[in-house]
């Protein structure tokens, strides 16, 4: 050591090689430290002045719809529908709500069973013109336990939890474009029933907006499919739209070669939810494992299954026919099950 230097006269490095030494240090906590900030203010510059680059936010894909106005008053609730759902109606005396079982949220109706109406005014993201929007909510865990469904005073779909299977968390989604505005303020307005059965009742998860992707170009899988029978062997022709028994449904079909690289999606539409998996290319995809199920309307990227400019196959299992063994438990669910299916679309993602 030659003053504040270290020599090591006999230490040789490989090309790429890494080495530590262990050096000497003051032993006491007041010369470490002190040493410590000496060698920061030895290494330490200012540099120049960095530009930042202009960010530009990713367009929203989600509108979550988590608090409410709410009432649970007899004289709220008679009114005729055309009154409430209206977006030309006055809530504003009505008790602000978030999403959570009544009993809970508002202890004086801990008590109530019956209805309640629930209102949310909401705008839009302007980037969303030009695309479909679509309602959606968990179906196990949104809503207990009847409703309908209001957006800008037109009734569009309505809903009962005791109908669904109770061991799957399937999102309920449905296109609703045409009755919203783009531009202004909108109304959704949900009656729900419940207070019956349990202790849980009302709108009891976040309901959300989303914007479905635009596929440009795009190829539709409509019209006949190969439907596979309970041996996995002998099949059918069946046509979508439609419905029909069977282990699962397979088509094949090409995609050009000018797809390498895109990110491509595969768009699912079914009137009811029952779909648990699809194979491309022998390859699955699914959500979270073989048990949930893809909702109404799913948008899948299978970007790194397809074989462009080659045939490809695709693949959709019954949630019920996928073969599962489970914890070492064989799940025994029938071979054969109804297969419902309203549109199959592939397409590349339209970032515009």
């Amino acid at each position: 050591m030659d003053g504040n230097t270290v020599i090591l006269p006999d230490a040789k490095f490989e090309k790429h090689e890494t080495r530590i030494f262990a050096l000497p240090r003051p032993v006491s906590l007041a010369d470490a430290l002190r040493v410590w900030w000496g060698e920061k203010e030895k290494y330490w510059r200012q540099g120049g002045k960095i530009q930042e680059a202009d960010v530009i936010p990713a367009p929203a894909v989600t509108l979550p719809i988590d608090s409410w106005k709410f009432s649970a008053a007899p004289e709220d609730i008679n009114q005729d529908a055309s009154l409430w759902s209206a977006k030309s109606y006055s809530c504003d005396s009505w008790k602000d709500m978030p999403c959570g079982s009544w009993k809970i949220m508002s202890p004086d109706l801990k008590n109530h069973r019956g209805a309640a109406i629930y209102r949310k005014e909401f705008v839009l993201p302007a980037e969303w013109t030009g695309h479909k929007i679509i309602f959606n909510f968990q179906t196990r865990s949104a809503i207990r336990d009847k409703a309908e469904f209001h957006l800008n005073g037109t009734l569009f779909s309505t809903f009962d939890s005791k109908l669904q299977h109770p061991e799957f968390h399937g999102t309920y989604s449905k296109d609703v474009t045409s009755l919203l505005s783009l531009t202004g303020v909108n109304v959704l307005a949900v009656k729900v029933y419940g207070g019956e059965a349990s202790s849980i009742s009302g709108i009891c998860d976040t309901l959300w907006f989303s914007r479905e992707r635009n596929l440009s170009p795009q190829i539709s899988l409509d019209g006949d499919w190969e439907c596979v029978k309970e041996d996995l062997q002998t099949f059918t022709l069946k046509t979508i739209p439609g419905a029909f028994g069977g282990r699962y449904i397979r088509r094949r079909f090409t995609v050009p070669e000018e797809w390498r690289g895109k990110r491509v999606f595969l768009r699912l539409e079914t009137p009811v939810i029952n779909i648990g998996s699809v194979m491309i290319n022998e390859q699955a995809k699914g959500l979270n494992g073989a048990f949930p199920p893809f909702g109404h309307r799913t948008e899948i990227n299978i970007s790194e299954l397809i074989r462009p400019g080659r045939e490809n196959t695709v693949e959709l299992w019954h949630r019920h026919t996928i073969p599962t063994n489970y914890i070492g438990v064989q799940w025994k669910w029938p071979k054969e099950s109804k297969i419902s299916i309203d549109h199959v679309v592939i397409g590349i993602e339209d970032e515009n």
